[in-house]
């Protein structure tokens, strides 16, 4: 098996002990990505929609690093903190991702800081 450390400038840097993401097999395993700054490392609190589009421009930035795209994701796992957002959620997620890899999502009870979304991702390898 192959595996390699995906690492890229243009998404937070981790602040504990994982990767942004792995690349094995053909696939990329991107780690649960929140609305941090890539440039601070800083959380950016804000609306849902500004989070959720935060958490996906860092997923983008890490699989783009890889080799990949958001257009070859192929599973994403949401953690929200309140379902009443989970409309915005699906009119983002058809915005960004014509057509919509497979998909769980799940209520959560806190996630780091005020961030009220947290998105991990596996994709194909371009």
């Amino acid at each position: 098996m192959s595996r390699e450390v995906i690492f890229t400038g243009s998404a937070p840097a981790p602040n504990a002990p994982y990767a942004q993401a792995i690349k094995a097999n053909g696939f990329i395993f991107v780690t649960g990505q929140v609305s941090r700054d890539a440039a601070s490392g800083e959380f950016v609190d804000g609306p849902f929609e500004d989070q959720l589009r935060r958490s996906i421009a860092n997923i983008e930035s890490i699989l783009i690093a890889g080799g990949s795209a958001l257009a070859k994701t192929v599973k994403l796992t949401i953690y929200m903190v309140s379902h009443d957002d989970l409309d915005t959620l699906n009119r983002v997620i058809l915005e960004l991702f014509p057509d919509p890899p497979a998909r769980s999502s799940f209520g959560a009870g806190f996630l780091w800081k005020k961030c009220r979304v947290m998105i991990d991702a596996i994709a194909v390898v371009a």
